[in-house]
């Protein structure tokens, strides 16, 4: 193993990491300094020691991707780099930030090259598809921005155009999954010596920030090492390098890089001893081989039909997607959490071994690969008997029975066929089992009642609140009709008009539009404020001859808002109530207008 570090099989030190920490004594061969940085859609440079300090840092954006979050109406969901994460990094590094936009993304890439800038942000479209290849621990990051710092990088591109050429001879980390990472695989990789070792794919956005906070990354490289590398879906072993804490273990083509705290370069051609997070590690593989049970599980209680579409393992919660034509059931959840708790209960062997591609898939099929594809002539499987089996190179438990417990936390049905469980195992399911435990006698002391008694409490008293909901309701509508018919009758005239401002809130003013509604030739406009915007109604009788919708559409926009309806009824939204007074201002304009009626 003297060249590249490459780990040993999981199972070879699954016995040694029973309790505390595992140590074994290694040389490191390197210490490389890589760009701390995070990103999505970003290329970023290597180098070495990082960027010179400064009283300021300088970042550059793209000005049709600034660093702001903005809502989208369509998800509705808020999207974008978060500037206060560029200010955090600026507070921690001492320094003041400064914001300088460029016109695209090819200037501020070479300025970045050049030193003109200590950060940069980038940005990329998310697809649906692209979207789904991402597996980030924190899904703020599912956006679609990112940001990286600068190194001591030389790089200058001629006519401030950087080309694949200017590229070759760089170290380049790569978000994966990421237009970013396509473009470098086409472009850039045929042109270097070692794309391999000049090529850093990072997986996880948060480690990389924390690195990034820290003011360094500083990757080990050992001749021998029992460090589990992250991959198929498993997160990597912790621990501890001499006395540099491992933060994350990554495998870089036949190389696994260490990432430790601070700055490593003394450590090179020394002997050091290395410590495992031995807790750690059993918990990723009860919650590895919890997956495969809970997959099994599965294809038993829904059918054949079950296919892997994903999977993560953290040491306190693991999650399965599954190809399943529709949400499930309590009752389907049930059954797969009693079918896997069974399996668990058989004490069944895990076994793993390698054999022959072609072997395998004649003895098992292509059900092995729903982990994904695995590239070789030999493959790595793991196999429950009689249960389930995969091409697999994570770490696992000997037997079931040392999973102990699989809870089922919740299901999600994420997109058109495909069901997210997410649920824990050993001790992070027991603490699980304990949470709805003491959360259950909570709710049996607010309300005064055995636990067994907690759901016909709980059904009595939602009973009753829907019943007074309903009289409360029937108050407001009596309130609202009467205050509406006597604006009405003050309105006077053919085709009453009534304007008014409702500060008893939304619901109120419904229950004022359904009154003036039953009003044959009365029209009325009402806003009231809600919890982010303010809303505002135009409704009207059956005899009035306006369209609303189109009264609504035309006006919205000119006060900064949206809206859109039916003939008889409109609504829109607007920021404040500054805006939504003047729409209504102008609303009544038009109404006497089409109606013929002086104003008022």
């Amino acid at each position: 193993m003297a060249d590249g570090g490459a780990a040993p099989p999981p199972e070879a030190v699954r016995r040694g990491v029973s309790k505390g920490m595992l140590t074994m004594v290694v040389v490191v061969v390197a210490a490389l300094a890589f760009a701390g940085g995070i990103g999505v859609g970003m290329v970023f440079f290597g180098g070495g020691g990082g960027p010179p300090p400064k009283e300021f840092l300088i970042t550059g954006t793209n000005v049709p991707f600034p660093p702001f979050e903005d809502f989208n109406t369509t998800s509705g969901q808020f999207e974008g780099f978060d500037i206060d994460i560029a200010k955090l990094v600026a507070e921690e590094a001492g320094r003041t930030l400064v914001i300088q936009q460029f016109a695209d993304f090819q200037a501020l890439l070479t300025t970045v090259g050049q030193g003109g800038v200590d950060m940069a942000v980038s940005a990329i479209t998310i697809t649906a598809a692209r979207n789904n290849t991402m597996d980030f621990a924190n899904p703020y990051y599912n956006a679609n921005q990112g940001i990286l710092v600068r190194t001591s990088s030389t790089l200058t591109c001629a006519n401030n155009v950087c080309e694949p050429t200017d590229l070759a001879s760089l170290t380049i980390g790569v978000q994966l999954g990421t237009t970013s990472e396509a473009w470098i695989d086409e472009n850039v990789a045929p042109l270097m010596s070692d794309p391999a070792n000049q090529i850093v794919r990072y997986t996880q956005v948060d480690t990389e920030l924390a690195a990034l906070r820290l003011g360094s990354l500083d990757a080990v490289m050992l001749d021998a090492t029992y460090f589990y590398p992250e991959g198929g879906g498993q997160e990597a072993d912790h621990g501890t390098i001499g006395d540099h804490e491992v933060y994350d273990v990554q495998k870089v083509g036949t190389s696994v890089l260490h990432f430790v705290r601070g700055d490593a370069a003394s450590l090179v051609g020394k002997r050091v001893a290395c410590g495992i997070d031995g807790e750690r590690r059993e918990a990723l593989m009860r919650n590895h081989t919890a997956t495969h049970i809970v997959l099994g599980a599965a294809r038993k209680a829904l059918g054949n039909h079950v296919w892997q579409a994903g999977a993560h393992k953290a040491p306190d919660l693991a999650r399965l997607d599954i190809t399943h034509f529709d949400a499930l059931t309590d009752a389907e959840v049930t059954k797969i959490e009693e079918l896997a708790n069974g399996e668990v209960l058989s004490h069944r062997q895990v076994r793993a071994k390698v054999m022959a591609r072609d072997v395998a898939e004649k003895k098992f099929g292509f059900r092995l690969y729903q982990g994904g594809s695995v590239p070789g002539g030999e493959l790595r499987v793991v196999e429950i008997p009689k249960w389930d089996v995969e091409a697999c190179g994570g770490t696992h438990v000997s037997r079931t029975s040392d999973v102990s417990l699989i809870k089922i936390l919740r299901s999600t049905r994420i997109q058109d066929g495909v069901v997210r469980l997410e649920y824990a195992a050993g001790k992070a399911a027991l603490e699980a089992v304990r949470k709805q435990s003491e959360d259950l006698h909570r709710a049996a002391d607010i309300l005064g009642v055995p636990t067994d008694q907690v759901v016909p409490a709980a059904e009595r008293l939602v009973a009753e609140w829907k019943e007074l909901r309903k009289i409360s309701q029937k108050a407001t509508e009596e309130q609202a009709a009467a205050k509406t018919r006597q604006e009405i009758d003050t309105a006077k005239g053919a085709w009453p008009i009534v304007k008014d401002e409702v500060p008893q809130g939304v619901g109120f003013m419904m229950s004022m539009s359904k009154a003036t509604a039953s009003e044959s030739r009365a029209t009325g406009i009402y806003w009231a404020a809600s919890p982010t915007d303010v809303k505002l109604v135009v409704t009207r009788g059956t005899e009035v001859p306006i369209d609303a919708a189109e009264l609504v559409r035309t006006v919205a926009t000119e006060f900064r808002g949206k809206g859109g309806g039916k003939p008889d009824f409109a609504q829109a939204s607007f920021p404040n109530l500054e805006q939504a007074r003047a729409a209504a201002a102008r609303l009544e304009e038009l109404i006497r207008k089409t109606l013929g009626i002086e104003s008022g």
